[in-house]
């Protein structure tokens, strides 16, 4: 579909739709597809909140040390790298247009998009934001697990973004137990329900990586779809009358993985 930004303003004139939020993690290797999808349709963003990699009230301690082991080194240093710079680089005065892939708010500064962190998306005054804003969809792509309350707010709609072919691989570890259980890879946008990576699908695409890659590789490999995927996605919202998918693929979770798990994976083992 790839519409071009004046078929998009087009669009929402014709629909009328009011506002629509996008909610990320602030996460260095997202920001060039959400700049490729900003480039499109910044202009109906009204606000980008952004949350922490980590659950609130949660022990994160397995979901670190598990990402750390499975993770190749040199991949590591690079992330790093990319996390030292961007501390560095928002002090030092450089124009915005370098500085806009340094953090989810250097981005949406650039694009003239108000943006603010938000540590629990199921708190009242993150309600209350929504409420002000007068927002009809919320477009996320974050860990956190919405509540009733939320979800059952009149007139607003939450769609997900998750790197895997739902309900396959449900869970945050999508891409690794795809690759330990020799499955296909994809993106998945579907309406957010109470139930983890849950509820029908808007649109699914699936994506030929090929055999053999890391957990690393075919992550790159999946954000350089991911602009043209939100886009496309965003496209059919907005004409309303989704003709939702039936899925075609077993339903499945995965854990935080073990140690024997990334043995496993290291060795190019399957299970």
């Amino acid at each position: 579909m790839n519409l071009s930004i004046m078929e998009n303003k087009n669009m929402y004139i014709r629909n009328r739709k009011s506002i629509i939020l996008i909610l990320n993690r602030d996460d260095v290797l997202f920001l060039k597809p959400l700049d490729k999808f900003l480039k499109k349709n910044s202009f109906l963003i009204k606000h980008i909140y952004y949350t922490s990699f980590l659950l609130p009230n949660h022990d994160n301690r397995a979901y670190i040390l598990s990402n750390i082991r499975i993770s190749n080194k040199f991949y590591l240093l690079k992330y790093m790298t990319k996390l030292f710079l961007k501390k560095v680089g928002c002090v030092f005065p450089l124009p915005l247009e370098k500085k806009r892939f340094l953090s989810i708010k250097t981005l949406a500064e650039y694009y003239s998009i108000p943006c603010s962190k938000v540590k629990d998306i199921n708190k009242e005054r993150f309600l209350e934001e929504l409420r002000v804003h007068k927002a009809e969809f919320v477009l996320s792509n974050t860990s956190q697990i919405y509540k009733r309350k939320i979800l059952r707010e009149s007139g607003l709609k939450f769609y997900n973004f998750h790197p895997s072919l739902l309900p396959m691989n449900k869970g945050r570890f999508p891409i690794f137990w795809a690759i330990m259980n020799g499955e296909k890879q994809g993106i998945t946008c579907h309406e957010i329900d109470e139930k983890i990576d849950h509820g029908k699908i808007v649109s699914q695409i699936e994506i030929d990586v090929g055999q053999g890659k890391t957990v690393e590789e075919v992550m790159e490999i999946i954000l350089e779809h991911t602009a043209d995927f939100m886009n496309d996605s965003l496209q059919i919202i907005l004409e309303g009358n989704i003709q939702y998918l039936k899925p075609i693929f077993q339903s499945s979770y995965g854990p935080i993985p073990n140690r024997d798990d990334i043995k496993k994976y290291r060795s190019g083992e399957k299970l």
